[in-house]
Formats: structure tokens, sequence, C-alpha cells
């Protein structure tokens, strides 16, 4: 009777190697403007007056995502790491506790960039 791997408990092994496909890129990739993304890290959190800020200032995306490589232009807000990783996900639950409509401000600090850097 042939003995097959398993019953002669070898190491099972591929007959031919596996190929490599290499790392595909998005069907919609991301578009983010570097610059915009640049200035809103320069800005003070938006919480800077209502709680004890600390870490750097992350651009928080305050919109849920549209599908298809949507713009972040005007999505986002500068918030310090402890607030970006409270309002992560929760954004309603977030304006509701501070009282800050944070998707005003991001469209606000929008109509500031415009006006001001371009």
């Amino acid at each position: 009777m042939k003995r097959t791997p398993l019953r002669s408990r070898s190491q099972l092994k591929r007959k031919t190697p596996l190929r490599s496909r290499g790392k595909r890129g998005s069907l919609f990739p991301k578009r983010r403007d570097r610059k915009y993304t640049e200035w809103i890290k320069a800005l003070p959190c938006v919480l800077f007056a209502l709680h004890e800020c600390w870490g750097p200032i992350d651009p928080a995306h305050v919109f849920s995502t549209r599908g298809a490589g949507g713009y972040d232009r005007g999505e986002v807000v500068p918030l310090c790491r402890k607030a970006h990783d409270e309002q992560e996900g929760r954004t309603i639950a977030f304006m509701i506790k501070w009282g800050v409509n944070v998707r005003r401000v991001a469209k606000e600090l929008l109509v500031w960039y415009e006006e001001e850097v371009e």
C-alpha cells in the first residue's frame, strides 16, 4: 500500500511554489491634500479651552467615509491626541459630550483656509 505524507507523518509540501502577486493598490485611491493637512496640524486643538490637551495635533476626520476615495478636504478638525482618541469612531457622542459641533467647525476651517492660503 502506498504511504501518503499523512500516513508517513512527514511534512506536507507544495509541488509548485506560491507566486507572489505583489501588493495591489486600492481601486479607489484616497485623495488627500497634504498642504491642507499640514495647515490643520499647525492649528490648536478644537477643545483647548475645554480640557487639558496633551500630545501632538492630529487631523481628525469628522464625517463618515463616503466610499470611492472621498476627498478629505473640509472633513477634518485639529484635535490633540487625547481628544482624537476619544472622538475616533464616535463623532456624535463626542459632539454631545463637549457641546462642540466639529462638523460645522470643519466646514468653517475649510472656508478660512481657502480665504487665507489660496
